[in-house]
């Protein structure tokens, strides 16, 4: 059995392939699953790391993408959308803007 990260596609094979960025493996599998939306993984990873705050992935991502300025991600980090006029980002999340201050 292969280790996590890795996979053998063909059955009864000793031959493990480390499973490429954007999929995963846990130890034993016959193949890898590709990283969900809002999901990452660097190559011969046992598992999918969620997007933090403010970044998102699409389905089999190596990597997290920042939001842009004035844009925040969504609970499930599978997109990025820009805070309404009056809000501005401030974390994960639109937040109003202080008094005296304005955000179009």
């Amino acid at each position: 059995a292969c280790a996590a990260g890795a996979h053998s596609p063909i059955s009864g094979s000793f031959a493990c392939i480390g499973c490429a960025a954007g999929k995963s493996a846990v130890a034993g599998e016959s193949s890898c699953t590709t990283c969900a939306a809002g999901t990452f993984s660097n190559e011969s990873a046992a598992f999918c790391t969620l997007c933090e705050a403010g970044t998102a992935a699409s389905g089999g991502a190596s990597a997290c993408t920042a939001c842009g300025e004035g844009s925040i991600s969504n609970e499930e980090g599978s997109l990025c959308s820009p805070c309404e006029p009056g809000t501005e980002a401030d974390g994960g999340n639109c937040t109003s803007c202080a008094q005296g201050w304005y955000n179009s």
